[in-house]
């Protein structure tokens, strides 16, 4: 699969992507599809489905080393119910516009949190490497 095109600071056109990420629910693998997109040159968006359990997870992720900070929404839907959220923290804490790697470790990361809450058990992550290696350095 092609990498993303990720030049920092210049334009990009969207661009999406499904991620091969294999996920563990309680040790045991579980379906799951994870899709990535380069919306413009200082945002991405995260998008994971859990389809054997009624959880969803999107994130979308906006700044620049220019404006110093990155914007950070999610949207989870759990059984739990509808949580929206958004912080901000300092473009130099999360550099997403650098590289896409440092967004999909902290959707991931809320991914693990919002399973934790759900009650559903404990996430992990069988293998990253596929998914880094599609989206590039």
């Amino acid at each position: 699969m092609p990498q993303l095109n990720v030049a920092a600071g210049g334009y990009a056109r969207s661009v999406r992507r499904s991620l091969p990420i294999d996920l563990l629910l309680n040790g045991q693998p579980i379906r799951s599809t994870t899709t990535i997109a380069r919306v413009n040159a200082y945002t991405w968006a995260l998008f994971t489905s859990l389809p054997t359990q009624p959880l969803e997870l999107y994130s979308s992720y906006l700044g620049s080393e220019h404006a110093g900070d990155v914007t950070i929404s999610r949207l989870c839907l759990s059984p739990t119910g509808r949580d929206i959220t958004t912080r901000q923290l300092p473009y130099t804490q999360l550099p997403v516009g650098d590289s896409p790697r440092v967004s999909i470790y902290d959707h991931l990361q809320a991914l693990q949190d919002a399973v934790l809450h759900a009650d559903l058990g404990t996430l992990g992550v069988e293998d990253l490497e596929p998914a880094l290696t599609t989206v590039g350095p």
